[in-house]
Parts: structure tokens; C-alpha cells; sequence
């Protein structure tokens, strides 16, 4: 079974950073990497900056983003939102002692389990990781599947308001109700309500309603 996968280079250019995204094949289980030497030798092909590595669970991004990473020196800056957190181990398929041995891990059980962490706080983690990568000389490789943390890293943090604690309790007390009743068709339908009014409200307070 042939599993696709992609890894996205970026480029520096004069005008702007590319991404020139290569396919790569995973045969019962075994990654080729039947591109990379070409890719990295020619001669009018700058060096990468970064690269990330994406795709599903268990389509080999851990064994190829090592692989790639003992090819050209690279370091490893994970993007899964189970492996950040400390002390969790059952289902977080982290790296072994012998992967963290073969090849520096980054983001990898960094923060409190009752932390409060956001794809915002990752990208600015993960942005602080590679850029002491690239300091040292070395390559990052930004290797999970959580998509919104790899997409935002990518990007860029989409421009909305950060979440308010007292929007938060409100809505709390607003649902307790349907929550105790186990109500929830009925909550969301109140929300879908609420939500329209809003959208309303702000459409006539900036006249393009």
C-alpha cells in the first residue's frame, strides 16, 4: 500500500518564500526518499530553510523526518498537540530515548498538562525553536499531523480576537440549563440564534447592513 505524504521546502528568493512541495512514497511501511539527493545537490537549488513534513497517523512522517534529519543535519520540531504536553504518555506515540538520541526533538513534552496552550502559543514556541536552529547552522524539519498547528505555522495566526474569560463564563451560565437536561439539539439552536443576532448587530453598527 503506497501512502502519500508531503514535504514542503521553503526557499529563500529575493522576492519572496517558496514552497515547492515534493512527493514522497511509503511502501509496507518503508519511506523512500528516492528524491532528496537530487534535490539538495543541484547546484542552482538554494539550501532549505525549513521544511515541513505533514500527513496522517501512521503514514511514516516519524521514521522519514529522522531519517531526513541524519541526512542533513537537521533538528526536529514537533507539530502534534498530544506529544507537547508533559507526563502524557499512553496514545501520545512519543519518541523513543533512542530517537531523542539519534536526533534533537523539539516541542516534545514542553508544557504542563493543566496548561491553557494554544495553536497561538505553538506557533510562537515553534517559530523560537527553529530560529535557534537555523542559529546553530541546522535544518528544521516541522514533522506532526496536527493540521491547524501546521497550517497556522505555515501561514500565518489568523487575525480574530484572543478568547475572553467572562464571553466564556457567560456562555457557561447561558448553557447550564440545557447541559443538566442533556439538551444539546436545543443548545444549539440557541447558539445559532445568538450567533446571527450578533453577526446583525455588527452589521449595522459598521452600516453594511
Amino acid at each position: 500500500m503506497v501512502l502519500p505524504a508531503l514535504i514542503s521546502y521553503q526557499l529563500e528568493s529575493r522576492r519572496k518564500i517558496q514552497f515547492c512541495n515534493f512527493g514522497v512514497s511509503f511502501f509496507r511501511g518503508t519511506a523512500k526518499l528516492f528524491s532528496m539527493k537530487s534535490v539538495h545537490l543541484q547546484a542552482n537549488v538554494p539550501k532549505p530553510k525549513v521544511i515541513v513534513l505533514a500527513g496522517p497517523t501512521g503514514s511514516g512522517k516519524s521514521e522519514l523526518a529522522l531519517r531526513l534529519c541524519e541526512r542533513i543535519g537537521g533538528e526536529i520540531v514537533s507539530a502534534d498537540s498530544v506529544q507537547i504536553y508533559k507526563h502524557l504518555q499512553v496514545g501520545a506515540n512519543k519518541p523513543s530515548l533512542e530517537e531523542l538520541e539519534r536526533v534533537p526533538h523539539h516541542l516534545v513534552s514542553s508544557v504542563e498538562l493543566d496548561a491553557n496552550f494554544t495553536a497561538g502559543e505553538f506557533c510562537r514556541l515553534a517559530k523560537s525553536a527553529m530560529e535557534d536552529i537555523i542559529s546553530r547552522g541546522r535544518i528544521p524539519v516541522v514533522c506532526g499531523g496536527t493540521m491547524m498547528y501546521v497550517q497556522w505555522l505555515v501561514h500565518g495566526v489568523p487575525d480574530a480576537p484572543k478568547s475572553n474569560p467572562d464571553a466564556q463564563a457567560s456562555a457557561a451560565k447561558m448553557l447550564e440549563p440545557y447541559r443538566e437536561k442533556g439538551q444539546w439539539e436545543a443548545a444549539l439552536e440557541l447558539l445559532k440564534e445568538r450567533n446571527q443576532s450578533g453577526q446583525k448587530n455588527c452589521l449595522q453598527m459598521t452600516g453594511t447592513a
